[in-house]
């Protein structure tokens, strides 16, 4: 990422800096992550990094970006246990669907039934594409974004662009990382912009006219080798060496929480 100017720094400093979601006023910050700073709501909990980064950076981050996930496998298991909660309310195999920031296409291909994915990133291929006019159908049943919001530099217009494509009372479900969880996050600018909480989640669908169905932290399947070596880097170096040469027999496969919420709700 390019480096803030003193200047332009001070100038977005004195700015009068406002909550995305409930537009409070943001008082001082309580962290820095290199030239960033963090800023909490005191209204509805939601912390915000400062200065936000342009779209031109964000696209040059973004391009050939991957992270412990992206293993499509893995993806695709993930995907499949959002589904199975999204049946509850309504998905099935003749729901219009689509993926907004469908990344390798995971939920997409996991999906049996009508599903495409758009993610302006993505490789355009089947059922894949790279921009919103190529989508073969002009309004959804269902709309998914697992893992975006919170790298949007605006979260609002994303959900305003989604609930465009979305029928009236479809299904809208996202995964937003978030400081509520029992499980440890990452100040990790500027691949996350925004740290939700079940209120802020609230207030933001409420001010965009969704009805909220299902709030919870989420969980995901990930690799056993791939968990232990992430479990490994955060712990002393002398278990680490224990970890690596006990004899453990584990699945191929490991389901464990995550530091995001899941969220299913419904356009009004």
């Amino acid at each position: 990422m390019a480096k803030f100017s003193r200047y332009t720094l001070k100038k977005m400093e004195n700015e009068k800096l406002r909550c995305c979601v409930c537009n409070n006023s943001l008082g001082g910050y309580h962290t820095t992550v290199a030239e960033y700073k963090i800023y909490k709501c005191a209204r509805c909990g939601l912390e915000s990094t400062f200065p936000v980064p342009s779209s031109d950076e964000l696209k040059a981050f973004y391009t050939g970006y991957s992270d412990f996930r992206a293993d499509l496998k893995v993806t695709e298991r993930n995907a499949a246990l959002h589904i199975e909660i999204l049946k509850k309310y309504g998905l099935n195999r003749k729901t219009r669907t689509l993926d907004y920031g469908a990344g390798t296409g995971g939920f997409v291909k996991a999906f049996e039934g009508i599903c495409v994915g758009y993610d302006p990133f993505a490789k355009k291929k089947k059922n894949l594409f790279n921009s919103i006019e190529d989508l073969p159908f002009q309004l959804f049943d269902t709309v998914t974004c697992w893992s975006v919001l919170d790298n949007q530099r605006d979260p609002s217009s994303t959900i305003k662009e989604c609930s465009n494509l979305l029928k009236n009372g479809g299904l809208f479900a996202f995964s937003v990382v978030s400081t509520e969880t029992e499980i440890p996050f990452r100040y990790k600018p500027p691949e996350h912009l925004t740290y939700w909480t079940k209120e802020s989640i609230r207030l933001l669908l409420k001010a965009l006219h969704f009805e909220l169905l299902f709030l919870e932290q989420d969980t995901m399947w990930q690799r056993s080798n791939v968990y232990i070596d992430l479990i490994c880097s955060r712990i002393p170096d002398t278990y680490h060496k224990a970890f690596k040469h006990a004899k453990l027999e584990l699945p191929e496969y490991v389901q464990i929480p995550t530091n995001e919420l899941f969220c299913v709700s419904r356009k009004l």
